[in-house]
C-alpha cells in the first residue's frame, strides 16, 4: 500500500527509480517478480 515508500525515496536520494509493486493481504512479492518489475524499469517500460 506504499506505506514505506517516502522512506526508500529518501534512501535512494534520487540515485534509482522508486516504484510500488501492488500487493495486498500480506502477500510478500517474490524475488522474480521484483527483479522482473525491476527491469521493465530499468528498461523504460514503466
Amino acid at each position: 500500500m506504499g506505506q514505506l515508500m517516502d522512506d526508500v525515496r529518501r534512501a535512494v536520494a534520487g540515485r534509482f527509480p522508486v516504484k510500488l509493486i501492488h500487493r495486498t493481504g500480506g502477500i510478500i512479492p517474490t524475488s522474480l517478480e521484483v527483479s522482473q518489475k525491476a527491469k521493465a524499469i530499468l528498461e523504460g517500460l514503466q
